[in-house]
């Protein structure tokens, strides 16, 4: 499998500078703030400061799993349960 890029990096820089404008991270000293914590920032296209880029990289294992988890819950609670069949004489170690 091999990753295909969704763009130039004049593209993807693009799309994140307009994110920002349209919401306010840009002030009027041209000055971007972090969309987590609202801190000033350095120029990055995920629009997070240095602590909360790595306070997200340090989650994301946990919080894949704990996402694994709900869909898993999910998918069971969407099976409809089905009673256990009982046949008569069978006993463990028995073939049907």
């Amino acid at each position: 499998m091999t990753i295909q890029p969704i763009g130039t990096a004049f593209e993807i820089e693009d799309c994140a500078r307009a994110h920002a404008r349209k919401h306010r991270l840009i002030d009027d000293t041209g000055q971007l703030h972090c969309w987590n914590c609202g801190g000033p920032c350095a120029w990055h296209v995920s629009l997070h400061c240095v602590l909360c880029r790595a306070d997200s990289l340090r989650a994301a294992p946990d919080r894949r799993r704990a996402e694994y988890q709900q869909r898993k819950l999910a998918e069971s609670q969407a099976e409809p349960s089905r009673p256990r069949e009982m046949v008569a004489g069978m006993r463990f170690g028995d073939d049907y």
